[in-house]
């Protein structure tokens, strides 16, 4: 076997090199491969594959495939702007986001056009802030991760979901190795754009969301706007005063969230559009005063899907979890469903049905102990027939 021979020889057993020499370099594909020993080179000069006439060394050979390989990183590291990401996609995915952005249909004639429209509305300064403001938090840390990379960005394993809003809005691209890339005007917008008045804004806004999706329908289900105010107060961090909320409404209502705002009332979707259900609400809740639920309850809904700390409820769970040996999320999540087939005012034993689900076989002591903790339980779970009230109120009014 000669020199070169030779040389190739050690050096397939460390490089891959590809047979097209005109393909553009692929940092992400560099980078996956890097990470299991193997190295691919997309443009390496044939004279470097073929021989080491020009080397009076391997080191020396080494040392300009080395050269290569930055130079290709440093080219393919550069972000692109968001025009030539818009361009590299299909004709179709771009009009279904000229969709979403509620663009004139005279600007998806052309691809350019399309392009252009789509580039000047999707870096406006508001529109950045409509897009980003809901998103999750662990969302908004894989993007800043990924603005804060040099080129295309490898996301690890728990961040391969998080990229899928921003995808979809037309503020990430995925390339063909599996990396994201963003557009290069994001790096300086994205800063000034969502700063510190930005972040207090947006959690101010996603509590207001979820009393709007997860409080007012099961609890009330038709709510005055004044009383929603009321309902969206809070004293501890972010402090959100009543007459914030319409405007932080406004940030937070769409066309797919689960309330509609109909005149001076917020109204649960399904009675809005349907008008029995509407009808059927106004009349079980009748003259029924409101009551507001309280912060802490509110954040114990959101977190567990249940007033966790309630007395009656927290029994409930404790037994549960020693007299039935479940473990605490299974507990949890039978509380939950009992406690959403309660409120929204379901005829059927909600317990009985949870332990069926589970194939949960208690005996009849623990059948018995459960109906009691079970039936104090139903007494003190808010319903929208009561306007929010539960039943121990409801009793307290009427005697009163």
């Amino acid at each position: 076997m000669d020199g070169a021979a030779e040389l190739r020889k050690q050096l397939g057993a460390r490089f891959h090199f590809t047979n097209t020499a005109s393909e553009p370099f692929s940092r992400s594909t560099l980078l996956r491969k890097a990470q299991k020993g193997v190295i691919a080179l997309g443009n390496v000069p044939k004279e470097l594959v073929e021989g080491e006439s020009f080397f009076p060394s391997a080191d020396a050979y080494f040392k300009k495939i080395a050269e290569l390989l930055q130079q290709q990183t440093e080219q393919a590291g550069r972000k692109l702007p968001l025009n030539d990401l818009l361009h590299s996609c299909l004709l179709e995915d771009l009009r279904d986001l000229a969709e979403e952005y509620h663009l004139s249909k005279k600007v998806m004639r052309t691809k350019d056009a399309l392009c252009a429209a789509l580039t000047e509305t999707l870096l406006k300064p508001e529109t950045i802030r409509d897009v980003f403001r809901f998103m999750q938090d662990e969302d908004l840390r894989a993007y800043e991760a990924a603005l804060q990379a040099k080129g295309v960005y490898m996301p690890p394993k728990d961040q391969l979901d998080c990229f899928d809003a921003a995808s979809y809005f037309g503020y990430a691209f995925w390339d063909d190795d599996g990396g994201i890339v963003l557009p290069a005007e994001l790096c300086s917008l994205y800063p000034v754009v969502c700063d510190a008045e930005f972040f207090l804004e947006r959690r101010k806004a996603i509590w207001v969301l979820q009393c709007l999706n997860m409080i007012v329908p099961p609890y009330y289900g038709i709510m005055p706007l004044e009383k929603f105010c009321r309902l969206c107060r809070r004293t501890s961090d972010p402090v959100i005063l009543p007459e914030e909320v319409p405007a932080l409404l406004e940030m937070a209502l769409d066309d797919e969230s689960d309330c509609v705002l109909n005149g001076d009332e917020l109204v649960a979707r399904q009675a809005f559009e349907d008008p029995e259900t509407y009808a059927y609400i106004k009349n079980v809740q009748g003259a029924k005063p409101y009551s507001i639920m309280r912060e802490k309850e509110i954040e114990e809904i959101v977190k567990y899907g249940f007033p966790f700390r309630e007395p009656s409820y927290a029994r409930f769970v404790r037994f549960l979890r020693s007299e039935l040996q479940l473990d605490e999320n299974t507990a949890n999540t039978i509380t939950m469903m009992i406690h959403k087939k309660i409120a929204f005012g379901a005829n059927t034993d909600a317990f009985s049905e949870a332990l069926e689900y589970y194939k949960i076989r208690p005996t009849m002591q623990q059948a018995k102990d459960a109906l009691m903790l079970y039936q104090k339980l139903h007494n003190n779970t808010r319903t929208f027939y009561n306007r929010g009230n539960t039943p121990i109120q409801m009793h307290s009014v009427a005697k009163g």
